[in-house]
């Protein structure tokens, strides 16, 4: 660590100009910047005196910090500017000053990640910070990329930020709503895993059955990832929406949204499924043989496999899958002792 007024401080031991931004005493900045202190100075992770006025939203502060040197598109370790920090606390007035002195050029730099400003805001739902950015930076800011591919529209889905999504709806229109990542998800997929129903149904009044229907590089649809995560009510709506046909759909391994739901041992999805599929998707096999009485008993999910046993009775539970092995073989492999108690009976 060099000295108190120069170079990388220790946040530990922070100088008199960081204390008093964290503060919001833009009136000392002056008084210190005369005794020898510097706007350039670094805390440990790279952020100046600006990226702490911005994080706080302390705009005076930052006009002084401006005023005595400070550049407002110093990078801190991990490339995100004081405007990425002012866009993650939603303080939109910050921001507005942030884009009178840097511009578009300012707003529209990616972190190491790719994080746009408009990211940051969209994370935490931040939907004025959200608007300002698209008046200065138009369609193309926010359908920007990270280096996942994630565009505003992912992280929107995937917070269930609704209002966010309708703004990007209204901007960007169904292309936007319907941009892959590199995983080849949409905004409906993500909203899907998280179970964000409101937004999985204003994403289907704007994108349809087609949208919702998408599958990603894996061959998992919309309807994939509510199975797997349990969200029994998103997976009724896009049952709704793409009827028995989607919620059938097997992905690149054959796996339906029954697999899906059976290895977390998600019940209430499972007899979701098993009411409009059906014994006969309760029993498909996948491309290695896999039914859901195998996954249940891999897995011990003793409820699910007596829901099982009740729709398919013996038959579908004594079904042997790849390498022969049958239900019994896979609930004594994982040492699930109730799991082969109820085997034992019904078989």
């Amino acid at each position: 660590m060099q000295g108190i007024w120069g170079g990388e401080q220790d946040s530990e031991l922070e100088s008199p100009i960081f204390t008093a931004v964290r503060q919001g005493q833009a009136d000392l900045i002056p008084m210190i910047c005369r005794a020898g202190g510097k706007v350039t100075e670094t805390l440990s992770n790279g952020d100046t005196p600006l990226h702490v006025a911005a994080r706080q939203g302390y705009k005076l502060c930052m006009q002084m910090l401006v005023k005595h040197g400070a550049n407002v598109s110093t990078r801190n370790k991990d490339g995100r500017t004081c405007a990425h920090l002012a866009c993650a606390g939603g303080h939109v007035e910050a921001l507005k000053y942030l884009g009178e002195v840097g511009g578009r050029e300012l707003l529209a730099q990616p972190d190491m990640d790719g994080f746009t400003c408009a990211h940051e805001a969209i994370k935490q739902g931040h939907v004025e910070a959200l608007k300002y950015l698209g008046e200065v930076g138009g369609r193309e800011l926010l359908a920007q990329p990270d280096m996942d591919g994630f565009t505003c529209a992912h992280l929107a889905g995937e917070g269930g930020h609704v209002e966010a999504l309708k703004y990007l709806g209204e901007v960007g229109g169904r292309e936007l709503l319907a941009q892959p990542d590199n995983q080849g998800r949409t905004c409906a997929h993500w909203a899907s895993e998280r179970g964000h129903v409101e937004a999985l149904k204003y994403l289907g009044e704007v994108g349809g059955r087609e949208l919702l229907a998408l599958p990603d590089h894996e061959g998992w649809t919309c309807c994939y990832l509510a199975s797997a995560g349990g969200h029994v009510e998103a997976l009724k709506y896009l049952g709704e929406v793409g009827g028995r046909e989607l919620l059938a759909q097997p992905d690149i391994d054959g796996r339906t949204c029954a697999h899906l739901s059976c290895g977390a041992g998600h019940v209430e999805a499972l007899k979701y499924l098993g009411e409009v599929g059906g014994r006969e998707l309760l029993a498909q096999p996948d491309n290695q043989g896999w039914t859901c009485a195998h996954l249940l008993s891999e897995g011990g999910h003793v409820e699910a496999l007596k829901y099982l046993g009740k729709v398919g009775g013996r038959e579908l539970l004594a079904q042997p899958g790849p390498q022969g092995r049958h239900c019994t073989n896979l609930a004594s492999a994982g040492g699930h002792v109730e799991a082969l108690k109820y085997l034992g009976k019904v078989g």
